[in-house]
């Protein structure tokens, strides 16, 4: 009899908790649905997969902000550009990284070299952040959503969102409480400049500006293992269906 009761009493638990994974996604869904809403509606994002930044700002990762400038193109799900410049000690730097989905490069002032197995992965993990942010494919069977409860971001109160999807690192998303816009994301990243060393990395959004009926994030600020990495602005973005396929070719 007590064994019977035991056995009962175990799968009242398992459907409770069932039962309470289902709010959870139920909720999450919520969330999630509010954010896409905020950001500009389900039919903006879906149409405007690809998206074409200028950026400057103060990069700390050598101690010191150095200042630099910089551009940034992807072309959801696969394809992503960044070069970046900046002025070292009397030397100009520019680094670019390209990836056409196939293949990648990277171009260190004129030495460009195709990127290895492991750096082409990090791109991709990239590239799922990206998506992650994007929102409208959280929507999607690929994602898991898990939830991460209230927290504060620069004092602003947020709810946080774990996103899973297999053979990615997790992708942690925290969206302002009463306007659900994105404000902080944390992941785990691989540096190939710093020999492929991982990082918990956070990035922060604030001033966000609607461009083509999407809002953006206008300022950010990357920190790698709770130091500031990265201080900067964007000063413009254009949005597009598609971006032509030049613009990841070899640099």
């Amino acid at each position: 009899m007590f064994a019977r009761l035991v056995i009962v009493c175990g799968c009242l638990g398992l459907f409770a908790m069932a039962g309470s994974a289902q709010d959870d996604q139920a909720e999450l869904r919520k969330l999630v649905d509010r954010a896409i809403k905020a950001q500009g509606g389900a039919e903006v994002l879906g149409k405007f997969k690809a998206t074409k930044v200028k950026f400057k700002g103060k990069f700390y990762g050598m101690g010191e902000g150095i200042e630099y400038t910089g551009d940034m193109a992807y072309d959801l799900p696969d394809k992503f550009r960044f070069e970046i410049g900046m002025d070292i000690m009397g030397m100009k730097i520019s680094i670019v990284q390209v990836s056409n989905g196939k293949k990648g490069w990277a171009k260190i002032i004129n030495d460009v070299k195709e990127l290895d197995k492991e750096q082409q992965a990090e791109v991709e993990q990239g590239l799922h952040v990206i998506r992650a942010s994007h929102l409208i494919d959280l929507k999607g069977k690929d994602f898991k959503l898990s939830p991460l409860g209230e927290s504060k971001v620069e004092g602003k109160a947020v709810i946080g969102v774990r996103v899973s999807s297999k053979g990615r690192r997790d992708v942690n998303l925290f969206f302002g409480k009463d306007d659900a816009l994105l404000r902080k994301i944390e992941t785990v990243v691989k540096d190939s400049m710093a020999g492929g060393q991982e990082f918990s990395q956070e990035t922060i959004y604030d001033n966000y500006k609607q461009v083509q009926g999407k809002f953006v994030p206008m300022k950010l600020a990357i920190r790698r293992d709770g130091k500031l990495f990265v201080d900067g602005e964007t000063t413009s973005v254009e949005h597009a269906e598609k971006l032509d396929d030049a613009v990841f070719g070899r640099p």
